[in-house]
């Protein structure tokens, strides 16, 4: 039964290992300097969140971590330099430049490095539930 099946999905998420208690509610993190990217891993409780790098000039060598208990998360690159992304969930699914997957226990790493030698900023995606947008 269809009721069956969501049920059994709930209760998986329920069970699976949530990224740290945060703010709750949707939230947009816009960037565009450096200096600007926290230092420390951002964890949000629940709600969708926005990562914004549109506008980001990659200068220096740098990781930077956000964790998503329950919610959607867009990450909208910077247009030009280095930028990895490294990206878990636990349910949900994955939209980005390098394809689509959904599932469980799901993870992956998208990497445009146009210049092997410049800097690169590597942001790190962690949700429990949810589905992940990567825009180039």
């Amino acid at each position: 039964a269809p009721e069956m099946c969501i049920r059994d999905m709930v209760t998986v998420a329920m069970l699976r290992p949530v990224p740290h208690a945060g703010p709750i509610g949707d939230s947009t993190y816009s960037y565009t300097t450096m200096a600007q990217l926290p230092s420390a891993a951002q964890s949000h409780g629940a709600g969708d969140i926005t990562i914004d790098l549109a506008a980001l000039a990659i200068t220096e060598t740098k990781r930077v971590e956000f964790d998503s208990g329950l919610g959607d998360v867009q990450v909208k690159l910077p247009a030009t330099g280095n930028i990895v992304v490294e990206w878990k969930t636990a349910m949900g699914d994955y939209r980005g430049p390098d394809g689509y997957r959904d599932g469980f226990d799901l993870d992956g790493t998208y990497a445009r490095l146009t210049d092997p030698s410049g800097p690169t900023l590597t942001l790190v995606i962690r949700t429990g539930a949810g589905d992940g947008r990567v825009r180039a």
